[in-house]
């Protein structure tokens, strides 16, 4: 057995906390001088305070080599794959984290994890508002060569996800439970795809269920993984929270899209603009700021408007708009409105969510390569 299999197996203890693992390693200098550990040895870290009573006696009984095979044997089955701190792959930014993960579970390409990444996150129940302002942000980023980060949740951790991959871009999903288990299971569709043409990822054994104490530990990594974290819309108790908490922590900038004072799904994310995040204002802001590298090759050219198109796209927000409501407030006739409409549609400028309702496009379409 290699060092790299006792991280695997010192990994999978599930009664150890992850800081008490790294304590032994520290202690021990090794996984393997923990699997060691004689029944006095364990005894005398318990007396010292060291392992707890149940800690200690997981660490007695549950021993590598028999554990080994049937994990590996249970990976192929399901095809997945693992990779442990030291490994090529393992990305480096989470060794700077507090307790990082020993292992990563994956299906997917790892490569992903080498690569610049943001973090966008925000509420499992959002508004349209908030819908339309991921889906602006991460298609942009993504389409820039920027990686997508979120947690695979239901609201805005999908709609980034789905808006990277639409954009031709990549995505990561960091899951609270094992890496073959698709949570929440009305997400397959969404999981599935990424395990196609992203990658997902979990610090947690497969056979792992989707326990809420186990969210917030992957938060972490979310933020952990990525240069910056982007909060678009939280209620001011929530595991958004959390994670943007964990980000600056561990040194990342944090930014926050602004939302109306009176709505409780943009408390947290103007306490954040309050507190300690920056203000969101466009993804080119962000590119600019922290993937600076990439963006001469990441803007995308656009269509020019002409003037009376920029007149007329100035009075669009994320909220539909009625075509009666553009001709009387862009102070034009009805042919000429009904044209210039028509042309910022095929720039995509605007789109039409229903008969005779316009609201700002946000996302980047793109075809992608078989």
């Amino acid at each position: 057995m290699t060092e790299r299999d006792y991280k695997i197996w010192l990994n999978h203890l599930s009664k150890m906390r992850i800081m008490r693992k790294h304590i032994l390693l520290e202690i021990l200098g090794s996984a393997e001088a923990v699997a060691e550990l004689g029944p006095g040895d364990v005894g005398h870290l318990e007396e010292r305070g060291t392992l707890t009573p149940a800690e200690a006696e997981e660490l007695v009984k549950d021993r590598p080599e028999e554990w080994l095979k049937k994990h590996n044997a249970k990976l192929d089955q399901l095809g997945v794959a693992v990779m442990v701190e030291g490994d090529p792959l393992y990305p480096t930014q989470l060794g700077f984290i507090p307790d990082p993960p020993i292992c990563l579970y994956y299906k997917g390409s790892p490569e992903l994890l080498l690569q610049p990444s943001m973090a966008v996150i925000g509420s499992r129940t959002p508004s349209l508002y908030g819908r339309e302002t991921a889906g602006h942000f991460a298609s942009h980023l993504a389409a820039s060569g920027v990686v997508i980060v979120s947690g695979l949740a239901a609201g805005i951790d999908s709609e980034a996800h789905r808006a990277a991959l639409t954009a031709g871009g990549s995505t990561i999903g960091v899951l609270g439970c094992g890496v073959e288990q698709c949570y929440p299971k009305e997400n397959y569709g969404l999981y599935d795809r990424m395990c196609r043409e992203g990658l997902v990822i979990s610090e947690y054994e497969p056979g792992t269920n989707p326990y809420p104490a186990n969210f917030p530990m992957r938060n972490r990594i979310i933020s952990g993984l990525s240069r910056g974290v982007l909060v678009t819309e939280a209620r001011r108790k929530s595991g958004t929270m959390i994670t943007a908490d964990a980000a600056l922590e561990q040194g990342r900038s944090v930014y926050a899209v602004p939302g109306r004072i009176m709505d409780p799904l943009s408390a947290g994310t103007n306490h954040l603009i309050k507190d300690a995040a920056r203000l969101a204002e466009s993804p080119e802001e962000i590119l600019d700021e922290l993937f600076p590298e990439l963006t001469k090759q990441g803007k995308k050219k656009r269509e020019e408007l002409t003037d009376e198109e920029a007149a007329i796209l100035q009075l669009f927000s994320l909220e539909p708009m009625f075509m009666d409501d553009v001709i009387r407030k862009g102070r034009r006739g009805i042919a000429e409105t009904i044209s210039i409409l028509q042309s910022l549609k095929k720039k995509r400028r605007i789109r039409e969510t229903l008969p005779g309702y316009y609201i700002l496009e946000t996302k980047i379409y793109s075809k992608r390569k078989n």
